[in-house]
């Protein structure tokens, strides 16, 4: 299911907020992953690869 997910916010661009273990958070959209990591692509900041077992949790963000 995680694959699926992933996809879907990739093919969808759809704005997501990830959250990591040490309470960070970044908001973007999710350009690429593997079974690692996932590449948060962001126009506020540089784009950032997370490593999966890093987050806590992700949730896609309101639209406004």
């Amino acid at each position: 299911e995680e694959v699926k997910y992933l996809r879907h916010l990739i093919d969808n661009e759809i704005r997501v907020c990830v959250k990591l273990r040490s309470n960070e958070q970044f908001s973007g959209t999710i350009e690429f992953y593997d079974s690692s990591f996932i590449r948060l692509t962001r126009q506020d900041g540089p784009n950032l690869f997370l490593f999966k077992q890093d987050i806590k949790y992700i949730h896609e963000e309101e639209e406004s």
